[in-house]
């Protein structure tokens, strides 16, 4: 339902009742969706490793600061 308003097509429509243009509006919404998915699986992987980057990162000062005392 929501590739087919991301379309401007009426979900209650029949698929044999699209048109070739409203089936390249279709997949061209589909591959915009999918697109959008993608940068944001980026986006939160990036966000993880960063996390885990500074976490390390934290860890290891507080193994210095002991070392050092």
């Amino acid at each position: 339902e929501k590739l087919l308003t991301a379309a401007g097509i009426d979900p209650q429509r029949r698929a044999e009742t699209l048109s070739m243009q409203e089936w390249k509006q279709l997949i061209e919404a589909y591959q915009q969706l999918s697109w959008n998915q993608l940068l944001l699986m980026k986006q939160l992987v990036y966000q993880v490793f960063l996390e885990e980057r500074q976490q390390k990162t934290a860890g290891r000062k507080v193994l210095n600061h002991r070392s050092n005392s």
